[in-house]
């Protein structure tokens, strides 16, 4: 089964993994109780359920600064008015020699240029038209203008923020591969899962009560009123008299009749309102009983509920290069066997960005002992993802087996699946592990394992367990 990425993939009802340019998170725990863990730290998001009130904290660890990032302008633009004036506040500026003869040149009373300084940094020149300057004479005249030597410093140090930016993204991109491991969610104990199965409670809304008031007296004399005003006509003396005649004449057929019309309103209204209330519990009740399946199932470890589990996360899991599994779980021996077929080297990233040292941007082709190199970080690193992953599914898993095969063509020519490893994980272990500063293939080959690599990382053939 193909592994391809998405923003958000549901492992099972109430687990969520989240992917973002910050880095994955995974959530987990029904609504109104999840807990999120990410590169951040672990935070508790706690709810009332259809009230709208929550609240997030940080459960342990360190409080991390936010990376300030600065982005950089890439052109600027220079003209003969930026000249400064020489000895004060004169009626005629001093005009250096070189803008003199840049005018000249050019017969504009005040010319304009373009500055663009690209990443590798390459100087380009455009007119105020936005047409690149190749005359070799008027660029040698330009940049012996004070503008163009004025405005070049502030141009370089942003250009160097914006290198250092683009340093960090181009290798951001490449370690988000060969780093894999760093992404792998917790594996969460048996308590969790018993405490979030008892704290789970089905969403619940109470219909909205009709806000509309009554009509009273006083306001349906009020309307009578004005009815009064359009409707009795005749003498200024007698009018309000009249008026008020018509009002107290009127107001109990009208008082009636109003009380009636709100009643019909409330009614319709209430019997609406009952009717979205019952079909949104309703379906909020489906989820929380999904939900509880869910955490009961996965506390039961059924092999079927696992498999399925499991191939929903392969199904909406995200890397950056197409990969497949096969998996079997075997609920007698609690140990869910899994065949990766690995990226080959290929696949990965063949260059890498730096910095040098006048701020400009350099892209270097890697060396083959380093692309071997990254190559192990990364298929190891696959292993303790995947793994770490699917162990989530239930914590019945107590152990998952992992064996990592890849295409190569025997001494026939044909191409065929050599397995280069297969590592025996315990759920156990994981619960120690911090995958920022692990070495995947020292954590791999801690456990028992069947594989043969070399010091120059050269994978040999071997025989998976079975």
């Amino acid at each position: 089964m193909a592994v391809r990425f998405r923003k958000s993939v549901k492992i099972m009802p109430g687990v969520k993994v989240n992917f973002s340019s910050s880095g994955t998170s995974m959530t987990l725990g029904p609504k109104g109780f999840t807990t999120t863990y990410g590169k951040r730290g672990k935070y508790r998001n706690v709810g009332i359920p259809g009230t709208g009130i929550s609240t997030r904290y940080k459960v342990g660890g360190k409080k991390r600064r936010k990376k300030n990032v600065k982005k950089a302008a890439k052109r600027r633009m220079a003209s003969a008015s930026t000249v400064k004036r020489a000895g004060g506040t004169q009626k005629q500026p001093q005009i250096p020699a070189a803008v003199r003869e840049w005018m000249e040149y050019t017969g504009e009373r005040n010319p304009q240029v373009v500055i663009d300084l690209a990443l590798d940094g390459t100087i380009t020149l455009y007119d105020a038209k936005d047409q690149e300057i190749t005359d070799p004479q008027l660029i040698s005249i330009i940049k012996r203008t004070p503008m163009y030597k004025d405005q070049l410093p502030a141009l370089k140090e942003e250009h160097a923020a914006e290198v250092a930016d683009r340093v960090e993204e181009i290798n951001a991109e490449n370690d988000e591969f060969i780093k894999i491991y760093q992404y792998s969610p917790p594996v969460l104990g048996r308590e969790y899962y018993e405490e979030a199965l008892a704290n789970l409670r089905p969403e619940h809304v109470d219909p909205t009560p009709f806000s509309v008031a009554p009509p009273t007296p006083d306001g349906v004399r009020a309307l009578l009123m004005e009815d009064a005003k359009r409707e009795v006509k005749g003498s200024i003396f007698r009018r309000g008299q009249l008026r008020q005649f018509y009002v107290d004449d009127h107001f109990p057929d009208r008082f009636l009749e109003e009380t009636k019309k709100w009643e019909l309103e409330r009614a319709r209204f209430e019997a609406t309102e009952r009717e979205r209330v019952a079909e949104l519990n309703d379906s909020y009740q489906e989820e929380y009983e999904g939900i509880r399946l869910s955490f009961e199932k996965a506390l039961e470890g059924a092999t079927d509920y696992i498999e399925t589990a499991a191939e929903d996360w392969i199904a909406g899991c995200d890397l950056p290069v197409e990969i497949f599994t096969q998996f079997e779980y075997r609920e007698s021996e609690h140990c869910l066997m899994v065949d990766l077929d690995l990226p080959e080297i290929e696949d990965l990233p063949t260059q890498v960005a730096t910095q040098l040292a006048n701020g400009n941007l350099k892209i270097k082709d890697k060396t083959q002992k380093q692309l071997r190199f990254e190559y192990a970080e990364c298929v190891f690193g696959l292993a303790v993802y995947v793994s770490a992953n699917l162990m989530n599914a239930s914590p019945d898993i107590e152990a998952v087996i992992v064996s990592g095969y890849t295409q190569r063509r025997n001494k026939a020519g044909d191409i065929c699946d050599d397995y280069i490893y297969s590592v025996r994980f315990s759920r156990e272990a994981f619960y120690r592990i911090d995958y920022e500063t692990m070495d995947p293939e020292t954590f791999c080959l801690s456990f028992e394992n069947r594989c043969n690599v070399t010091q120059t990382k050269m994978f040999k053939v071997i025989e998976p367990y079975l």
